[in-house]
């Protein structure tokens, strides 16, 4: 188990090799042995604790819309707890979350196409190539649900979703939601490709928690699985994304929204840089962060 480090992506950040760096956030490597503690499907972040530690992103990470005219961060609202790893071998990203809200509200329902009007989720944006496709490739794209689709090709963008009522998966591909299938259906919302799972319990506040892995693409064709192309995850790469959470009171008013990074920039240019860590947090001697190690996180710590 590793040992707890709060805050520890703004650690990184400081430390003297990331100091030419915009903000880092780190995903952890899990091993095989990790993978067989972990439960997706129990609706608890207990094992999460017990494998990774403290989360790597608390609410005090997230950015607030307070300026457009909705809430402040407030724990006593609102407040998550958020844990991102990868895995080697299968070039997954595992990402788990709680979130406590005083006010629980969801109907969500999978033919409506926005969904981000319920509290049951979280928005979750990968790009296995960390923003390295031009961003004119938009350029000239005036309807929506085509330029989500062209941006889908190279960076996903997920929802995981703590409780459904239909029976369904609890991972949406918010790109292609309710796209018309093709012969192999949604096959980019289950194993080996995806998993989800969760649960919520209490009132005032309402726990909710989503556990989930996704496979990022380099190419993604929806109804095409074979042309397909996965990212290859490794030690030291780096890797885009976003996270995001809606809060909502009753009669679906939308009270707030919390981002990392700040702002609705759905573009790759916008994005958050994470950098996957081998084990035992030691990267290869080619990356720009190859000098962090556990000993030196834990020192820098402790100052």
């Amino acid at each position: 188990m590793l040992n707890s480090i709060g805050c520890i992506g703004l650690l990184l950040a400081l430390a003297g090799d990331l100091q030419a760096q915009s903000r880092e956030f780190p995903f952890f490597e899990l091993t095989d042995a990790d993978l067989e503690r972990i439960d997706l499907h129990d609706g608890s972040i207990d094992d999460w604790l017990d494998v990774l530690g403290d989360p790597d992103l608390t609410g005090l990470d997230f950015a607030d819309d307070s300026e457009f005219g909705l809430a402040e961060y407030d724990p006593s609202d609102i407040d998550f707890r958020v844990w991102l790893a990868w895995h080697d071998a299968t070039n997954r990203i595992y990402v788990a979350s709680e979130r406590a809200d005083d006010v629980y509200f969801n109907e969500f329902d999978r033919n409506e196409h926005n969904m981000s009007n319920h509290d049951s989720g979280l928005h979750f944006a990968i790009d296995g190539d960390n923003g390295k496709n031009p961003d004119n490739r938009m350029d000239g794209i005036v309807d929506a649900r085509e330029y989500f689709q062209i941006l889908a090709r190279d960076s996903q963008w997920y929802m995981g979703i703590s409780e459904v009522f239909d029976g369904g998966p609890l991972l949406e591909l918010v790109n292609y939601w309710n796209a018309p299938l093709g012969t192999e259906g949604d096959w980019y919302l289950h194993p080996p490709y995806s998993e989800a799972g969760g649960g919520h319990f209490g009132e005032g506040p309402t726990i909710s928690v989503s556990e989930f892995y996704l496979t990022p693409f380099d190419l993604f064709v929806w109804d095409d699985r074979t042309g397909s192309r996965v990212s290859d995850l490794s030690p030291g790469k780096r890797v885009g994304f976003r996270i995001s959470f809606v809060d909502v009171e009753e009669g679906g008013i939308l009270d707030g929204f919390y981002s990392v990074p700040p702002g609705r920039d759905w573009s790759t240019g916008g994005w958050a840089e994470g950098f996957l860590v081998g084990l035992g947090g030691v990267l290869p001697e080619d990356t720009a962060v190859k000098g962090i190690t556990w000993a030196r996180i834990k020192a820098t710590f402790a100052e």
